[in-house]
Formats: structure tokens, C-alpha cells, sequence
């Protein structure tokens, strides 16, 4: 399995078979890795069945002189990956500024000519031809005058910010009946200046070359405004403001409702400038299964979404639990029946098991032990490379194999409330 292949790029696989000393070659193929996937406005496309392209996130904007705005950013590790990527720049009345043609290796580019005190978004549109529905990623880009994002009675810093209105804001259903919410802190990026004294008069225009120092400057949000409904009940809001200095929130319901939709608004303020920096719906599924093991209920979820070993116990983690652990013959008997009775064309999924060598291979990642194996003695795919553990239904049965980690690949988590 190939993680984030690369868009219509041809691939060469041979299959070579060991026989009594020889590496003979069993098969080989050639493919051009394109697909088609569904239109995602359609009811009838599955998540799972939509092309997804790797995304930028994290992203960063700061001023910088000469009329320059520095956009910086990381990449997801999952996904499409297409050579090019083409950068648009509109502004408010959606009129395009610029159009920049990105490699799939960039991280950063500056552009030019942007009015200050004003907002923009920027477009990443991935290059796929033969695509005819090709996701784009669009965020909003602020230019801010320092003078309007301080409230202090200090002296007014001069020049201007920008800031990019994301903050990765995740918001996970805990079991105990809690909503965590977390996300980035808010930095605006720019350049500043001393006023300059001119005897009777203070001038807070633009220095010129010689006339001051410009310096650097970075800021954060000073605060945080939060808003949580329900979308059955309009009148069920909640409103908090939660200082700068905290990057999450946790939520107490009296009352938590299952297969429901909640909705999370997150308000960046820098002085008097409020920036909408993230939203999110959230719907309380279903629990796949629930028992009682030791004297302790047990809650399993699905995530049908394909993602790596340590995405998928990343994801589990963030709603305070694991990748299943299936430490034991009766804990495993009773969970195969609800999993192989899903409706679901996936018949392989993550366990909580990571043999690779950063990892000591004798517990399972919520700290149980491994004292239950469905590992064939012979052939159980295992390698320096081939460490992760899954599930994988064979013959009407689950039995466990070694996996590439970065296999996409979609997992059960279990949680403890």
C-alpha cells in the first residue's frame, strides 16, 4: 500500500517469489495512479469514497516591508499529493490578485501589492487533471493595524499584522458526557515602528528609509470567544470567553444527546479586531458496541475514515481513548461478531498494537498487555517496515497481519468513561 501517492504519476509493482535460493519474478504491472472517485455534493457519496488530496494547515501570515505578505504552512501526511498547486489570491468582492503556480515540495511564498487594514482569502487548488471535482482549501487572510489590535494605555506600536483566520479548531464527544474542544494559538505576524517626534507634531505615517527602526513583531489573540449550539434546539446556545493564553476548553453537558449535531464558532480577538478563526459540527454517533469487561464499561467506536497507525491513535486519543486493545481471547470474541456484522466494505481495520523497534512490541497502546495473539506463525507480513498491526477478515474470520504505517486505513477506538 502507498501512502499519498503522487497524481498521475505510473507506478511499476513485480511480485518476486523466493524458490530454494532463486528470487524469481512472479508478475509485474504498470498503472497510472488516478481515480475518480463521487462528486461530494451528491447525498449518495461517501466520505470514504471522496479523492482526498493532502491539505496545508497550520498556516501563517506576517507583513513584512516593501508591501509583503509571508504565507507559511505545513502539510498533512495523508492524502493525494499532485506536483503543482496552484495559489489564488481574491480579495473581498472575490477579484483575483494573484495566481501562483507552488511545488509540492513549497512551504512558503511572499506576495506582493496587498492594501493594508483589509481582508483577502487565499485558495490552494491542487493540479489535477482528468479530475473533474478537485477539492480546493481556502482561508481568510486579515491585514490589521497594530494601532486597532492593542488595548493597552501603553504607547500605540505603528505598522500592521496579518493573520490568517484558522486555528485548527478540533472539537471531540467525550464518553463521560463532556465536549473538549482545543485548537492553535492565534499569532498575527507583521512589522512595527517607533513613532517619530517631530517637535510639536507626532506623525504615524510610514517611515522612510533612515527615519526609524522597523522591527519585527509578533501577537497573539488576546482572548477567545466561544459559541456551542445545538442544531435542534435554537435556543440551546452557550457563550464563554476564555483568555489568550489557553489553546482548549472543556465543556460540561447536563444533558448530552446521542445522534445530534453540535456546532462550535471560535472568535479570534486582537484588541478591537474580531477575526472568525474556525467552526465545527460535530454529530454524537452511535456507539459501535458496548460491554461490560472487569467491571468496567467499555465503549467502541468506528472510524471509517483511512488514515495512518499513528493518526488513527492520535484521533482516538483526542476523545480520551486508544486504537482497540485486544487483550484478551474474550474481549477479542466479543467484539468480532459487531465488526464483521457491519455494513462496511472495509474488512480490515487498526489495532492498538505497534511492533515497530521505537516501540517495546509487548503492550498495547493504552498501556494493557499483550498477552493475546491472532498473528499466523507463518507469513504474518511483518517487517522492519510492516510493524503496525490490523485486523484484516480472511475466510469469514479476523486474524491479525503486519502494515506499513502509513497505510490508510480505517480503526476502532475504545474508551473507559
Amino acid at each position: 500500500m502507498v501512502a499519498s501517492p503522487l497524481w498521475g504519476a505510473k507506478y511499476s509493482i513485480s511480485l518476486i517469489c523466493p524458490y530454494y535460493g532463486f528470487n524469481l519474478t512472479c508478475g509485474s504491472t504498470d498503472f497510472q495512479a488516478e481515480v475518480q472517485g463521487c462528486e461530494p455534493s451528491k447525498p449518495t457519496c461517501k466520505l470514504q469514497d471522496q479523492v482526498s488530496f493532502r491539505s496545508p494547515t497550520k498556516l501563517q501570515a506576517a507583513v513584512r516591508e516593501n508591501d509583503t505578505v509571508l504565507l507559511e504552512w505545513e502539510v498533512q501526511n495523508t492524502g493525494w499529493v499532485t506536483t503543482t498547486t496552484t495559489l489564488v489570491l481574491t480579495d473581498e468582492k472575490k477579484n483575483e490578485l494573484t495566481n501562483i503556480e507552488l511545488s509540492y515540495k513549497d512551504t512558503r511564498v511572499t506576495v506582493q501589492g496587498l492594501a493594508k487594514d483589509q481582508l483577502y482569502n487565499v485558495t490552494f487548488k491542487p493540479d489535477a487533471p482528468n479530475l473533474s471535482h478537485v477539492p480546493t482549501f481556502t482561508f481568510s487572510l486579515n491585514i490589521m493595524k497594530w494601532s486597532d489590535a492593542v488595548t493597552t494605555d501603553e504607547d500605540p506600536i505603528e505598522g500592521f499584522g496579518a493573520f490568517v483566520g484558522d486555528v485548527s479548531l478540533s472539537a471531540r464527544i467525550l464518553w463521560n458526557g463532556t465536549l473538549k474542544v482545543s485548537w492553535e494559538q492565534a499569532v498575527a505576524g507583521g512589522i512595527g515602528w517607533e513613532t517619530i517626534d517631530t517637535g510639536n507634531n507626532i506623525t504615524t505615517a510610514e517611515p522612510t528609509d533612515g527615519s526609524t527602526n522597523i522591527m519585527e513583531i509578533e501577537m497573539s489573540a488576546q482572548t477567545y470567544s466561544l459559541t456551542l449550539g445545538n442544531s435542534d434546539d435554537d435556543l440551546d446556545v452557550q457563550n464563554m470567553t476564555v483568555d489568550g493564553n489557553e489553546v482548549g476548553f472543556m465543556w460540561l453537558f447536563e444533558q448530552l444527546y446521542i445522534e445530534n449535531f453540535y456546532w462550535i464558532e471560535i472568535i479570534c480577538n486582537f484588541g478591537n479586531i474580531s477575526i472568525k478563526c474556525g467552526s465545527k459540527t460535530i454529530f454524537t454517533e452511535k456507539p459501535l458496541y458496548l460491554s461490560e469487561l472487569n467491571e468496567r464499561i467499555m465503549v467502541y467506536t468506528s472510524v471509517e475514515d483511512g488514515a495512518g497507525w499513528a493518526e488513527q491513535e492520535n484521533n482516538c486519543r483526542q476523545g480520551a481513548g486508544n486504537l482497540v486493545s485486544l487483550a484478551t481471547d474474550i474481549e477479542n470474541g466479543l467484539l468480532e461478531p459487531v465488526v464483521g456484522g457491519r455494513n462496511t466494505k472495509d474488512e480490515e481495520y487498526w489495532l492498538g498494537l505497534n511492533m515497530c523497534l521505537d516501540n517495546t512490541g509487548d503492550l498495547w497502546s493504552d498501556g494493557s498487555l499483550w498477552s493475546h495473539s491472532r498473528l499466523p506463525r507463518v507469513n504474518a507480513q511483518l517487517s522492519g517496515v510492516s510493524c503496525c498491526i490490523k485486523a484484516v477478515k480472511l475466510d469469514n474470520t479476523f486474524t491479525w497481519l503486519g502494515e506499513t504505517c502509513d497505510a490508510l486505513l480505517p480503526a476502532i477506538c475504545e474508551f473507559k468513561p
